[in-house]
């Protein structure tokens, strides 16, 4: 997974909003934990927030399972002259003790562990990792998305150089959706590569996440509504969670 996508990933992303993201990143910082410079980012990817975030100022430490999404976020970094750590590692491994302020994990990376005891050895090790004081911000889909949005809807993005099909299924006992993507892409003359990928997540209701980042340690845990700072509401289609480490 990921090993072909990374090369058409920013592709696929260029109509993100990476800088509100960041900028709505940068201030759940400021309100949270104000002193912060050190950032780890939890599925990084090709490093589109964290290079931003960077430029603000913090020194980040990319974290991927993916060396090719970890080349290509070297790659962005030396274009813009910024500087970062960047670590090729399964979040499932991570073993840092209190070396960072603040851990992030974006755009739904967590919605991939489908397994409840994954999920929950993972916030216990970033508990580890984040200092006294520090905070844990990620974010996750909603069974909204999932249901509404996502469901059984087929997707398609066409360019003379890129053409890709998603498809999703969404089973609502188990919480679980598989996307199926096809992809081609541009070779020599008018010759395409196809390579597929099988991506599957699961939806977590907030008072299981919240249950579980208590269990790892985690007080004083807040939920916003995708990109405000307000409650969830019922038709959001994602969930901030920011979790605060104990002084």
């Amino acid at each position: 997974m990921y090993k072909n996508l990374a090369d058409v990933y920013d592709v696929l992303m260029e109509d993100m909003p990476y800088t509100e993201w960041a900028g709505f990143l940068d201030a759940i910082i400021a309100d949270k934990a104000s002193d912060s410079k050190k950032i780890l980012d939890l599925g990084s990817g090709t490093g589109s927030i964290s290079i931003l975030l960077s430029q603000k100022g913090y020194q980040l430490t990319n974290l991927d399972f993916s060396e090719e999404m970890i080349s290509q976020a070297k790659k962005k970094y030396n274009k813009a002259q910024a500087e970062a750590d960047f670590v090729t590692m399964d979040i499932r491994d991570i073993k840092y003790q209190e070396e960072f302020d603040v851990a992030m994990s974006t755009f739904d990376t967590l919605n991939y562990f489908t397994d409840q005891e994954e999920l929950a050895g993972i916030f216990k090790s970033t508990f580890d990792a984040v200092k006294p004081g520090g905070i844990f911000v990620f974010d996750m889909n909603t069974k909204y998305k999932f249901k509404k949005i996502l469901g059984e809807e087929v997707y398609t993005y066409n360019t003379d150089d890129l053409v890709y099909i998603w498809e999703n299924y969404y089973d609502s006992q188990d919480r679980i959706i598989d996307i199926d993507l096809s992809f081609f892409l541009k070779k020599e003359g008018s010759m395409y590569e196809r390579f597929q990928e099988h991506h599957i997540q699961k939806y977590y209701p907030v008072s299981e996440v919240k249950n579980y980042l208590k269990k790892a340690g985690f007080t004083a845990i807040d939920v916003y509504q995708d990109l405000e700072f307000k409650k969830p509401e019922k038709k959001g289609i994602r969930n901030f969670f920011v979790a605060r480490k104990p002084d």
